[in-house]
C-alpha cells in the first residue's frame, strides 16, 4: 500500500495491521453467512465495512449507555457523524451477520475456528510490521468475557477476572509481536508446559543484526530446561522462578534469607549451561534465573526501612535490575487497550475477540506510529488522538453524508 499524502498516515499503519485482504475476508464470509441465514438482500462491502470499524472505534473515546442512542433525535445524546454514516438498522445487520470462517469447514478440535483466520491474518501482521528490538516480554493477557464458553477463565487478583487468555509476545513499551488464545491444559506443550508459549512465540522472529533477542518472564513459564532450549536458538532469558523449581542448587533456602537484611542474595551458577541463578531478600524473597546477566555489577534500589523510619538504599543484583526493567511490555499494552475499549457488546463469544483485534490493531499501529517519527509533532500526538484520526478519515472518505456534501 503506497502512501497518500492526502491520507492521515495513522490509516495506513492501521490498515498494515488489520489489512485490507483481511477486510475482504470478513466481508466474504459476512455474505456467505448471511445467505445461509436466509438474508439475501444483505450485502457487505469494504466502504461499509471500514464504517462500521469506525463506529465501533469512536464508541471506544464516545461512550453512550445503549447503542441505539446514537441514532437518537434528542439533543443530549444524538451523534450526526454516527447516523449520518450508516443507519440503525443497516449497523445491527452487520453486527449480526458479521463471521470470519465458513462454518461448513471449521476444524472440530479448535475452540476458536471461528475466528482462527482473523487471529492468525493479524499476529502475522504484527509479526511483518515488528521492527526488532532486543527486550521483549511473554506474558498473559485477558480477553474480557462473562458468557459461555469452554476456554473462559478466571484469574483471581486480575482487574480483568473473567474472560479468554492471550499470551502475547511484546515490545518494552507494549508493541505486540505475537499472540494467539490459551486452549486449556489439554493444548499445553508436554515438553516445556507453559514455556511451550515462550517457544512459539519466538520461534519465527526476524534476525536481530548484531546482538541476539532478551526474552523476559515470570515464574508461570520459567524453567531450566525452557531456557536451555531458548538458549539453544541464540536467545537469552531472564525470568522468576518459583522456589521449588531451582532443581536442587545450592542457594540458601527461603525460611533463612527472611531471617537476613534487606537486600542480601545469594547466587548458583551452572556452568555446563550457563545459566545464573539468583535469591534475593527484597520485601519478600524472590528467585531469578538467567542466561543473559549475572549479579554484578550490583545496583540500588530504595526501600523503606521501619526500624529506620525512612527510605534507604539497598543493594540490589544486577540480574534482578534486568528483569525488573524488561518486564512489563504486555502490561501496557493492556493499559493502552483499556483506556478506549470499543463498548458496543454482543450476545455472541467471539465478539469480544473481534474487539480485542480492532483494538489492538490500533494500539499496534499507534507504536509504529510513534517509532518511525520523532518530530515533536508526533511526541504531542496520543492514542487518542491517533484513534479520532483514523474515525475522522473513514467517516470523510466513506459516508455518504459526506459524498454527498462534497458533491
Amino acid at each position: 500500500m503506497s502512501r497518500d499524502p492526502t491520507d492521515l498516515f495513522p490509516v495506513f499503519l492501521f490498515e498494515s495491521i488489520f489489512t485490507p485482504s483481511l477486510m475482504e475476508l470478513i466481508c466474504r464470509e459476512s455474505n456467505d453467512y448471511a445467505n445461509l441465514k436466509g438474508h439475501e438482500n444483505f450485502n457487505l462491502d469494504v466502504p461499509t465495512l471500514k464504517l462500521f470499524i469506525a463506529i465501533l472505534l469512536l464508541s471506544g473515546y464516545v461512550p453512550l449507555l445503549r447503542r441505539p442512542m446514537y441514532w437518537e433525535a434528542s439533543g443530549d445524546v444524538h451523534n450526526a457523524m454516527v447516523s449520518g454514516a450508516m443507519s440503525r438498522n443497516r449497523f445491527s445487520a452487520v453486527m449480526s451477520n458479521i463471521h470470519f470462517a465458513n462454518n461448513k469447514s471449521l476444524d472440530s478440535n479448535d475452540k476458536f475456528a471461528k475466528v482462527r483466520p482473523m487471529l492468525d491474518h493479524v499476529s502475522s501482521a504484527c509479526l511483518a510490521n515488528f521492527q526488532p528490538e532486543q527486550v521483549l516480554s511473554v506474558d498473559e493477557s485477558m480477553v474480557p468475557y462473562f458468557g459461555r464458553h469452554g476456554d473462559k477463565h478466571y484469574i483471581h487478583g486480575n482487574p480483568i477476572k473473567f474472560g479468554y487468555k492471550m499470551w502475547l509476545l511484546a515490545t518494552k513499551l507494549g508493541y505486540c509481536v505475537q499472540f494467539y488464545p490459551y486452549q486449556g491444559a489439554g493444548t499445553t506443550d508436554k515438553n516445556h508446559g507453559f514455556g511451550g508459549s515462550v517457544t512459539r512465540l519466538t520461534s519465527d522472529l526476524p534476525i536481530l543484526d548484531g546482538n541476539c533477542y532478551h526474552v523476559v518472564f515470570d515464574n508461570l513459564f520459567t524453567s531450566f530446561h525452557l531456557l536451555r532450549v531458548l538458549a539453544s536458538k541464540g536467545i537469552a532469558a531472564t525470568g522468576t522462578l518459583r522456589a521449588n523449581h531451582t532443581e536442587g542448587a545450592c542457594l540458601r533456602s527461603v525460611d533463612v534469607m527472611k531471617k537476613e537484611p534487606s537486600g542480601s542474595y545469594d547466587v548458583a551458577l551452572d556452568r555446563k549451561s550457563d545459566i545464573c541463578l539468583v535469591r534475593w531478600h527484597d520485601s519478600k524473597v524472590v528467585t531469578v534465573a538467567s542466561t543473559y546477566v549475572e549479579v554484578k555489577p550490583l545496583q540500588k534500589a530504595k526501600r523503606y526501612s521501619s526500624q529506620e523510619k525512612k527510605r534507604i538504599e539497598v543493594d540490589q543484583p544486577k540480574i534482578v535490575h534486568t528483569y525488573n526493567y524488561g518486564m512489563g511490555g504486555v502490561d501496557c499494552l493492556d493499559q493502552n487497550l483499556s483506556c478506549y475499549m470499543i463498548q458496543y457488546k454482543s450476545k455472541k463469544w467471539y465478539w469480544p475477540i473481534f474487539r480485542f483485534c480492532l483494538d489492538m490493531s490500533v494500539q499496534n499501529a499507534f507504536q509504529l506510529y510513534r517509532l518511525q517519527d520523532t518530530s515533536a509533532a508526533v511526541k504531542a500526538h496520543d492514542l487518542l488522538l491517533f484513534r479520532r484520526e483514523i474515525v475522522q478519515v473513514y467517516m470523510q472518505k466513506y459516508s455518504p453524508q459526506s459524498q454527498s456534501v462534497a458533491s
